[in-house]
Order: structure tokens, then C-alpha cells, then sequence
């Protein structure tokens, strides 16, 4: 006799509650320090900035912080639309808000990215615009990840979002632990990593 163990009711309301809190947080983390840089190339005072001792690092952490920052203390008013769905949490707190804030460096990077080759305000949102929706489709929260051709399961290995939903499914859902996900964070990490080096390198190369 078969028993689902995690979602005995087979109802979707907690998949699409937690699925939510990951699409904003992504949203957020992208769109707010693509915008915010962009602005600063359009009002001609990212040159300014480029001619002073500030490093490009130091540019992108004065963006970067602020919007990780907001985007972590947002995780509060979010678990209350999640309790509000009787959605349980049968992991750790600690370890949710600090994979969020992975999660967020990754979604942030992105966004930086989108800065680094746009020029106008415009150009970054629609760039944002277009480069969500494929993370979006290849995360597994529109259509399991299984079920996709062999070659879409390949690319979705490049979504962040696909590796934060199995972090706060399993918090969540399964009371999963550092055990079980520190294999999602590494990922996370790599992931910003390359994009805020290869935002940084692009900044470089405009600035010569």
C-alpha cells in the first residue's frame, strides 16, 4: 500500500505558497540592483564613480547589500501569508533565512549582470523580463523538472531558482537539514560567483 509521506492530502496549496515566496525573492533580487546601477549610467554618475578610488567590487557590494538585506527582512511578512495556508515549518528557521540570503546573492548577481550589459533603463528590464521567464520555466515550479526532455533537465541545472526550491521545500515540507542541502548552497555559491565575475570582468572592460 502506498502513503505520501509529505503531502498526504496530494493538494498543491503549499508547493504554490512556497513556490511564490522563491518567484518574488528572485524578481526582487534581480530587478532591484539592475535598476538601481542602470540609473546610475543613465544620470552619467557610474563615470563619476569610475574615476574615483572605489573599487568595482565596492560599487557592486553598495548596491548588492542594501538589496540582500531587504530582500532577507522580507522573508518575515512572507511567512505569514504561509502560515495563513497552514503551510508547516518542520525545519530550521536559521537555516531558511540563511539559504535565502544564498539564494538571494545568486538572484543578485544575476542582476548585476543585467547592469553590466545594459545601458538604459529599458534594455535592463526587458533583458530581466526575458532572462525570468526561462529560469522560471526550468526550476520545476511550472512543470517538474522529470518531466522535461533530457536536454531541458541539463540547462535547468543553471536555474538558481530550481536549487532554492528544493532548499525551502525541503525546510519546510520535510524538515530537511544542512545534511541534506549543503550540496544546493554550494551550487548557489558557484553560481553567483561566476556572475559577479563575469559582471565585474564586463565593468572592466567598458571602463578601459
Amino acid at each position: 500500500m502506498w502513503r505520501t509521506l509529505y503531502n498526504p492530502d496530494q493538494t498543491t496549496t503549499a508547493f504554490m505558497a512556497l513556490s511564490m515566496i522563491a518567484l518574488a525573492g528572485l524578481m526582487v533580487g534581480v530587478i532591484h540592483p539592475a535598476a538601481s546601477i542602470v540609473r546610475e549610467k543613465e544620470q552619467g554618475t557610474i563615470e563619476q564613480l569610475m574615476v574615483t578610488p572605489v573599487r568595482i567590487s565596492e560599487l557592486f557590494a553598495a548596491k548588492t547589500v542594501p538589496t540582500l538585506l531587504m530582500g532577507t527582512l522580507a522573508l518575515f511578512p512572507s511567512l505569514l501569508i504561509v502560515a495563513w495556508f497552514d503551510v508547516p515549518l518542520r525545519g530550521s528557521f536559521a537555516l531558511f533565512v540563511a539559504l535565502t540570503a544564498v539564494f538571494l546573492l545568486s538572484a543578485i548577481s544575476l542582476g548585476v549582470l543585467v547592469a553590466a550589459v545594459s545601458r538604459t533603463l529599458q534594455q535592463a528590464l526587458l533583458l530581466t523580463f526575458f532572462g525570468l521567464f526561462p529560469i522560471m520555466f526550468l526550476s520545476g515550479s511550472l512543470t517538474p523538472v522529470e518531466s522535461m526532455p533530457e536536454f531541458l533537465q541539463k540547462v535547468s541545472l543553471g536555474s538558481p531558482l530550481r536549487y532554492y526550491l528544493k532548499i525551502i521545500l525541503g525546510i519546510f515540507l520535510k524538515g530537511a537539514g544542512w545534511s541534506d542541502l549543503w550540496r544546493e548552497a554550494v551550487t548557489l555559491t558557484a553560481i553567483s560567483s561566476v556572475l559577479f565575475l563575469t559582471a565585474m570582468a564586463v565593468f572592466r572592460r567598458k571602463a578601459v
